[in-house]
């Protein structure tokens, strides 16, 4: 077989005709040109008109109304839940705050030793726990069973301004219930207690008195109690810590006979001449001790037949009696006394002429101004202190109660003033 050489084969290609093709490349074109021009189009829409102030208040305060309306079905709701540690007390027409399943904390309740309040259907009675002038309230045992439970203190955290908050209380008719919210907290003085305050954004009234101050969570962060001349909400803590207080002698002494007793001092035993000894420090106008004849300055020797050299000597007080007075002798202004607790006139409650108790007068010379680092200011005098004696005697002028507090005389001086409601002994020295 021959062979035929590559080089001989030949291929003929036909001849394409390129104006064709570049007239089938223009027309479709001219077709996607076409189209697009002639594609229906979509009409623009013309922006919303925005609504005017007028449409737009209802709104808002269709809002707002929504927002309280749901905010109040929320407070009633947490006021139902905390209502059962909220009590009733028939006389004095007041509510009280359960504070243990036996404790219930009260605005105070001055010669009360029992009150009978309403627990759910059932009416029973509270004997006199705590009380005394140191205290912004009263507390009273129950019996156990008359709670089944008792609100949770308030967590260890405060609470925090601009948290809810509800104020509970009851009335005769039922719970009455308010919503606010923490302001914030403060340091409030009530009487002779330096207590917190949980300052809320809405007034409190004597309606509110012994009221619960609940957060949302339902624990109790405070009680509405009296302090001067308005309603304050008392922080938990601080009712907590005078609970505890109340446990001490000391304590027990003042609640019983609204007198503080005191250890002399190492100036006050120089000045009565005595190495130890126990001095009425201070006392509340009107109570028991006041009553009885005590003065602040006096130096307790003795109580019964036991010699008085420290405060444990003064137990037997608190055992006192109308009908069992315990007799007892105190030292004032060289003199030796001897004085009955309680006393047997004090009955404790309010006269027939009127249903009041008066207090004793005070008057003496109102001490306008003290001067600072002088003996005086050093001894604790006070701008708006009445000078009520020196040394036990009522000074006979105005000019010697003022060579008294300005040292004239050089030698060391016992002074009783009146102030806020008490009257209190100092040793100018």
């Amino acid at each position: 077989m021959s062979s035929i050489p590559l080089q001989s084969i030949t291929t003929t290609v036909p001849n394409r005709r390129p104006t064709l093709v570049a007239l089938l490349a223009v027309a479709a074109a001219a077709i996607l040109v076409g189209g697009s021009i002639l594609r229906p189009r979509q009409p623009t829409a013309a922006p919303a008109p925005l609504p005017s102030e007028s449409e737009v208040a209802p709104l808002a305060r269709f809002a707002q109304r929504r927002a309280i309306d749901d905010a109040q079905r929320y407070f009633a709701s947490v006021a139902d839940d905390v209502a059962q540690w909220e009590t009733w007390i028939a006389a004095p027409a007041q509510t009280a705050t359960v504070w243990t399943d036996h404790l219930i904390i009260t605005p105070p309740l001055r010669d009360r030793d029992a009150i009978v309040l309403k627990v759910g259907d059932h009416v029973t009675i509270g004997l006199l726990a705590v009380h005394g002038p140191q205290f912004p309230f009263s507390a009273f045992n129950v019996p156990g069973d008359a709670f089944a439970s008792a609100p949770r203190k308030r967590p260890t955290a405060p609470p925090v301004p601009g948290e809810p908050v509800v104020v509970v209380s009851r009335t005769a008719d039922g719970v009455v219930h308010g919503g606010a919210h923490v302001v914030q907290r403060a340091g409030i003085t009530c009487g002779v207690a330096t207590l917190q305050e949980i300052v809320l954004d809405i007034p409190l009234g004597r309606r509110q008195a012994g009221a619960g101050v609940f957060d949302v969570d339902g624990n109790l962060h405070a009680v509405v109690l009296p302090c001067g001349n308005r309603q304050a909400a008392i922080d938990a803590v601080a009712i907590d810590s005078l609970l505890k207080q109340s446990k001490l002698l000391l304590q027990r002494l003042l609640s019983r006979c609204g007198v503080q007793f005191d250890a002399l001092t190492v100036d006050e035993a120089e000045y009565f001449g005595v190495p130890r000894g126990v001095i009425v420090r201070q006392m509340w106008i009107g109570e028991a001790g006041d009553l009885s004849g005590l003065t602040p300055g006096d130096l307790v020797e003795r109580v019964g037949d036991t010699s008085v050299t420290t405060v444990d000597d003064l137990q037997p007080l608190l055992a006192a009696r109308v009908d069992q007075p315990v007799e007892f002798a105190i030292r004032r202004a060289r003199r030796s006394l001897r004085l009955s607790f309680p006393a047997s006139t004090h009955t404790g409650q309010p006269s027939r002429e009127g249903g009041v108790v008066f207090d004793s007068p005070v008057d003496g010379y109102l001490i306008q101004s003290v001067l600072a680092g002088s003996s005086a200011a050093r001894a604790g005098i006070a701008p708006g202190d009445r000078l009520l004696r020196i040394n036990g005697v009522e000074p006979a002028t105005i000019s010697r109660a003022r060579q008294v507090l300005q040292r004239a005389s050089g030698r060391a001086a016992l002074v009783e003033v009146a102030r806020g409601g008490r009257r209190i002994a100092l040793l100018l020295r």
